[in-house]
């Protein structure tokens, strides 16, 4: 095996730490809200993120590519979950056993 500087192992370390927070972070946040909402937390944490690499980057990515990501995130929030079915609604049943 090879020795690492300190400052590197450090570096790896904290990695591991910060990494390990971020899935746990999620996890929990997972219990929090419902799936839709925690979506649409991914969903704006991507754009915060594109709209930070636009500002500190000079390579990112085109004005096509960012307003295609708009209007899949407005397409996106036309999403409606289907309504419930009655308890009596038989329709569902005539087309499972077909």
């Amino acid at each position: 095996l090879f020795k690492l500087p300190a400052h590197v192992t450090a570096l790896v370390v904290l990695g591991c730490l910060v990494g390990t927070g971020i899935g746990y972070s999620g996890w929990w946040c997972r219990a929090k809200v419902s799936a839709t909402s925690f979506t649409l937390i991914g969903v704006l944490n991507k754009c915060l993120t594109v709209f930070m690499n636009v500002l500190i980057w000079d390579q990112h990515a085109s004005p096509f590519g960012i307003a295609s990501l708009f209007v899949c995130l407005i397409g996106g929030s036309f999403y409606q979950q289907a309504p419930m079915r009655k308890d009596g609604d038989e329709s569902g049943k005539a087309q499972a056993e077909k």
